[in-house]
């Protein structure tokens, strides 16, 4: 605003300056004096020129004031805010219990048992192929079991009927003897095979069931209870 009052001084100057000049295609008529400054700002126009920047100086002491204001608001604001935050760190570095990450916490769907640290649906009546039998993980928001070692079979077979099969996620469906987790797509690492097996008997046995035991490869359209797992293995 004061650069403004300045240029408004100036032009309103000029404008008195040269105001009463009789100009023509060649400039101002010759023998013309041209008037003096200090006549131009007798008077009324340079005490209603200084009242206007006075006017504009005392707004801008305000304008100058205010901004101060909010800084020092802003300020004050952000040091209550990093303290609250410190005393926050220092309780949790005190207790120890820093909250967990929500992508670390495991949704686990209704009537899955825990066995050792992971969850599983074990089916007990339906017997279903093993595209149906996946389908069936998926929709409770599993997937087939995929087992990792020996252990964690071991554990698992103490929760299954004897001499009974069960699906697992295991499959060549891609591409014949590369078996691997259709859970992950990763390729299995423990295949505890059954004697023969894999046989791929007719070329026509691409997924793998749990039998006393064993593995097994067998006709994917074959009926039997299955086993379902929640999360994906890392």
């Amino acid at each position: 605003m004061l650069v403004l009052a300045k240029a408004l001084f100036s032009g309103l100057m000029i404008v008195m300056v040269y105001g009463s000049l009789a100009i023509t295609t060649e400039g101002p008529i010759s023998g013309d004096p041209l008037p003096e400054l200090e006549t131009q700002l007798d008077g009324c126009c340079f005490s209603a020129l200084q009242r206007m920047l006075d006017h504009v100086a005392a707004h801008q002491t305000e304008w100058d004031a205010c901004e101060r204001s909010k800084l020092n608001d802003v300020q004050a604001d952000q040091i209550r805010i990093e303290s609250e935050l410190s005393d926050i760190q220092a309780k949790l570095s005190s207790s120890g219990n820093w909250p967990e990450s929500k992508s670390n916490v495991l949704n686990i769907p209704p009537n899955f048992e825990k066995i050792d640290s992971k969850y599983y649906y074990i089916e007990k009546s339906t017997r279903q192929n093993w595209y149906g039998a996946s389908n069936f993980c998926r929709q409770m928001g599993a997937h087939l079991a995929s087992i990792q070692n020996s252990m964690e079979q071991s554990r698992i077979e103490q929760h299954l009927v004897d001499r009974e099969v069960y699906w697992l996620d295991t499959t060549d469906l891609a591409t014949e003897g590369e078996f691997v987790h259709s859970s992950s797509g990763k390729k299995a690492s423990f295949l505890n095979w059954g004697y023969g097996e894999p046989d791929n008997h007719q070329n026509m046995q691409h997924c793998i069931f749990l039998y006393n035991g064993y593995y097994y490869d067998s006709h994917c359209n074959t009926k039997s209870l299955f086993i379902c797992q929640a999360g994906l293995e890392k």
